[in-house]
C-alpha cells in the first residue's frame, strides 16, 4: 500500500539500478500521479509502462502492484489493471548489481517516495494476481494464497 503526500517525479516505490549501464527498474509515483515503471533486459536501455492518469491521488491509500507472468508486465491500482506490455518477451530483467531501494533511488538521498508506505511484498518467481480483469485487493496482511 502506498499513500503519497505529494506530487514529485521522485517518488520511488521500488529501485533496482544504478543507472546506465546497470539499470534492471524503476517503479514510482509520477507527477501526474500515475504509476511509472523503467525497465531494462541490457542494462541501458529502457521501457515504460504507465499508469492510469491520477491513478494514485494524493493523502490516499492505494495497493499498489507492479508484476510479471511470463511475458508480461502488469499495473495494477486497487485491484483494477491500469497498464499491461509484453515488449519484454522471455528476457529476463537486468540482474543490477545496485542495492534494491524501497522507497528511494539508491544512486540518489534526495529522491526519496514523499508518503508512507506498508505492508511491502516482494516475491520472487511468483505472479500474485495473473490476471486483465483484475483481482480484489488483501484485506488482510500477507494473504498466503
Amino acid at each position: 500500500f502506498a499513500r503519497t503526500a505529494a506530487t514529485a517525479n521522485s517518488n520511488y516505490l521500488l529501485v533496482h539500478s544504478g543507472g546506465v549501464p546497470n539499470i534492471s527498474y524503476t517503479w514510482r509515483c509520477n507527477a501526474s500521479n500515475q504509476q511509472d515503471v523503467a525497465y531494462s533486459s541490457n542494462g541501458t536501455g529502457t521501457n515504460n509502462l504507465i499508469g492510469a492518469s491520477g491513478g494514485v491521488p494524493l493523502t490516499t491509500w492505494k495497493h499498489l502492484c507492479f508484476e510479471r507472468s511470463g511475458t508480461k508486465l502488469r499495473l495494477y491500482a486497487d485491484g483494477v489493471m491500469e497498464n499491461s506490455a509484453s515488449s519484454i518477451g522471455s528476457s529476463a530483467l537486468f540482474d543490477s548489481t545496485a542495492v534494491l531501494a524501497i522507497g528511494m533511488r539508491s544512486t540518489s538521498t534526495t529522491a526519496g517516495f514523499n508518503g508512507h508506505l506498508k505492508e511491502l511484498r516482494i516475491t520472487k518467481g511468483v505472479a500474485r494476481y495473473n490476471n486483465d480483469a483484475g483481482f480484489t485487493p488483501p484485506s488482510a496482511a500477507f494473504p498466503r494464497s
